[in-house]
């Protein structure tokens, strides 16, 4: 999966220039995701790298843009794993109380695509795949909690966003399913 998102990075600096088309690199910032999405996270980081191509296909001359980039969204403290004292023992049973808690940070790759609306505004619809790993923590019985479960998870994330792009400057304004509202700044480059 790295090896992939590496090679797919590395051609969408390689295509503009091949192409005489204009390249980009953007730095992400996440906030405020949605209350029931597991991560809820306090924020989240990320970045993305593309091109922006000149199209005789654009309804009205103008341009395409597409990119490939990736995020981390770093859990609340109150969603991280509590201390716990081993497994479940059996004798318990799976009817104990529990809560679900995310084991690390939770990490996105995914495609933007953009169509010029105007010039230098440019209309965004983006696609990925955030994958975690969540541990089911039973309340505590006795002043003890138990692990009770512990599985990878993943989701199909979706953005939808505007973004302005001119020589040597490029920002957006956009909304993530799991990251909340995202704000993008970077540079726009030949």
């Amino acid at each position: 999966m790295k090896k992939t998102i590496c090679i797919l990075m590395l051609l969408t600096l390689a295509v503009p220039g091949m192409s005489y088309a204009g390249g980009y690199v953007l730095g992400n910032f996440g906030f405020g995701a949605p209350s029931d999405t597991t991560s809820a996270g306090n924020w989240s980081a990320g970045a993305e790298f593309g091109g922006i191509f000149l199209s005789s296909l654009h309804p009205t001359g103008g341009s395409f843009s597409a990119g490939v980039g990736f995020s981390v969204s770093v859990p609340k403290s109150s969603n991280k794993v509590p201390s716990y004292n081993g497994k479940l023992p059996a004798g318990l049973g799976s009817y104990v109380p529990s809560s679900d808690y995310y084991d690390g940070n939770e990490y996105e790759a995914n495609i933007c695509l953009g169509a010029e609306l105007a010039p230098s505004f440019f209309l965004n619809l983006g696609g990925g795949y955030a994958w975690w790993n969540e541990e089911t923590v039973t309340d505590p019985i006795l002043g003890t909690r138990y692990l009770v479960d512990s599985s990878s998870k993943n989701a199909v994330t979706g953005m939808l966003g505007l973004r302005y792009a001119v020589q040597g400057f490029m920002m957006g304004l956009g909304y993530h399913t799991r990251r909340g509202v995202v704000v993008s700044l970077g540079v726009a480059f030949n």
